[in-house]
Parts: C-alpha cells; structure tokens; sequence
C-alpha cells in the first residue's frame, strides 16, 4: 500500500513538469506580443516552483537524485562498470586463512574483523597476491597512502613465507 501512493507521488511530479514544460512553450509563443505579461506569469511561476522547492523535502530529495544519477551518467562512460565486483569467496577465505583472520599489518594490535585491500587500486586485480588483509584503520591508511604498496607486499610475501614454513612443518 506504501508503495502505491509513493508511486503516486512520483507520477504527480511528473504529470506537473510534463504540463509546466507544454505550458511554457505555449507561454514562450505567446510572448512575442505580450512580453510584460509574460514577465509577470514567468515570475509567479517561478515563485510558485521555488516555494514547493523550499517547502517539500521529497522534491529536493527527487532533485538530488536526479542532478546525481546524471552527473554521473555524465562523467562516467556508460559501458564502464560502476558497481565493484566482489572478491570472490575462494580467494577472500585463501587470503584470510594467510592473514590468520588478523590484521597483516604486525604492528597493528587489532583482532577483529578484517577487510580486504587490493594493493595496485586496481578492484577487478582478485590475484591473492595483490590482495591484503587490514583491520579498518590500516585500510584506510592504506588507502590515504600512509601506507605505501611496497610494504603491504613485503607484508604478504612475509606471510606466504611464513604460511608455507608452517604447512611442511605439519
């Protein structure tokens, strides 16, 4: 039921942009002899459209989102994709089971959950080798550069080391 009156909400903005838009051109044809009147309708409308504009949040949330989704259609090419892809789960337990589920940073001290940083920056590079486990903090030092490349690397080299040592000695 909720989602039938937003829907509502939605095709009533439409419908008043849709009839403002006819409205104007017909306006706009009109003007050409009338153009004081003209000035007048255009400043009441435009004073009507600021009020509803300041007075109701849903259309400066609808706004937002539109000026959004096409900013973005804009900067960004369309067969880009936009969206990450997520590790994929074979590889997210290998690099967890190398990192011990803890930070491989040795001189962080945090035990809990542990977030997977690609070290190139590039998301779609899911080699185990470009992948690193990081507490939140170090990630997002990693990520502000306090943290460079290299030492994430010699990280997970350090841990492969380590992580084969402990397999033959089984």
């Amino acid at each position: 039921m909720q989602n039938k009156s937003r829907r509502l909400k939605e095709n009533f903005w439409f419908w008043v942009i849709f009839i403002a838009l006819v409205l104007f051109a017909l306006i706009s044809d009109w003007w050409k002899t009338n153009t004081a009147l003209g000035w007048m309708i255009i400043l009441g409308v435009s004073a009507i459209l600021i009020f509803i504009f300041i007075k109701f949040r849903s259309v400066r949330s609808k706004a937002a989102w539109v000026v959004k989704s096409t900013a973005e259609r804009i900067i960004y090419d369309s067969s880009e994709i936009h969206r990450r892809e997520p590790v994929p789960n074979k590889i997210r337990k290998r690099v967890l089971e190398r990192a011990r589920n803890h930070c491989e940073n040795h001189d962080c001290n945090y035990n809990g959950m542990t977030e997977i940083h690609h070290i190139d920056g590039n998301n779609s590079n899911n080699d185990p080798r470009n992948l690193i486990a990081l507490c939140r903090n170090c990630h997002n030092d990693a990520g502000n550069g306090v943290i460079t490349a290299s030492q994430c690397r010699n990280w997970v080299k350090r841990d492969y080391f380590q992580m084969k040592n402990n397999r033959t000695s089984w």
